[in-house]
């Protein structure tokens, strides 16, 4: 049986209208599999706080029955059966192409995805990167990065015996990267053998203080995979098609700004 554990990092004790409004759909929908959800707030430093909902996922697992782990960031929205798709897909590890915060509609949208390298769908691309606001991990994905921390002494046992704790969410410089912790995720999840993928066939958003971007199902032009001049691409087509940006920066978020 199907279970997944939506885990939302939450520094300020609150989430976004459009979160909770998402987790309401994700109630109501018929495709929904057996579903949880599990926040951990007032962290401000959110490597630990994604540590800690890892390994309360690991810890849980066995008793609850959790067969995936779905990041999902306070402040960005699935909307109607987005997550149950994305589950039927039966890939390890597949994110939702959700929205910068900002953007310029006339240029397209772009969304938290770097460097997507094939197309598989219309709908579904192979990337190098993808922000896990919203990332679904497959239990043999998680089980892989506990070996991982496990060979590596990347972890530590509680005084009070409470569950292991899992360093898996780092930053740093990885060649002339600095990577994010989503960003550092995905380049270990490849590390291990694993390929990333993107789905962009639900709606979703993205909030921004007094503003929610959203982004429609929307196609994936394909002259956009591996491409970061998207100046060239037709006006209609900037309009109508999401665009993977394939920036490559010293700093890797400086190509999303705030996102």
């Amino acid at each position: 049986m199907t279970h997944v554990l939506v885990a939302t990092p939450a520094y300020a004790h609150t989430v976004s209208v459009g979160y909770l409004h998402s987790l309401m759909q994700f109630s109501n929908s018929t495709r929904m599999p057996a579903w949880s959800y599990d926040i951990v707030s007032g962290d401000s430093l959110v490597t630990r706080a994604r540590n800690l909902l890892f390994s309360r996922y690991v810890h849980a697992r066995r008793e609850r029955g959790y067969t995936h782990l779905f990041w999902q960031d306070d402040d960005v929205a699935v909307q109607g059966d987005g997550l149950a798709h994305i589950v039927g897909l039966g890939l390890d590890v597949v994110g939702i192409a959700y929205p910068f915060k900002t953007y310029d509609r006339e240029w397209g949208i772009p969304c938290v995805v770097l460097g997507a390298y094939e197309q598989v769908d219309r709908y579904l691309v192979k990337a190098k990167f993808t922000g896990t606001g919203a990332l679904l991990l497959s239990d043999r994905a998680v089980s892989a990065l506990v070996e991982h921390c496990e060979a590596q002494g990347l972890y530590a046992d509680p005084d009070d015996g409470g569950p292991r704790f899992y360093d898996v969410f780092q930053t740093g410089l990885r060649g002339d990267m600095y990577y994010s912790e989503d960003w550092y995720l995905c380049w270990l999840l490849r590390e291990l053998g694993f390929e990333i993928h993107v789905d962009s066939s639900s709606s979703c958003s993205h909030f921004a203080g007094i503003r929610e971007h959203v982004r429609p199902p929307l196609e994936i032009d394909p002259r956009a995979i591996r491409r970061s001049d998207l100046t060239q691409l037709p006006a209609h087509v900037r309009d109508h098609y999401w665009t993977p940006s394939d920036v490559t920066l010293a700093y890797a978020d400086q190509s999303y700004g705030d996102r």
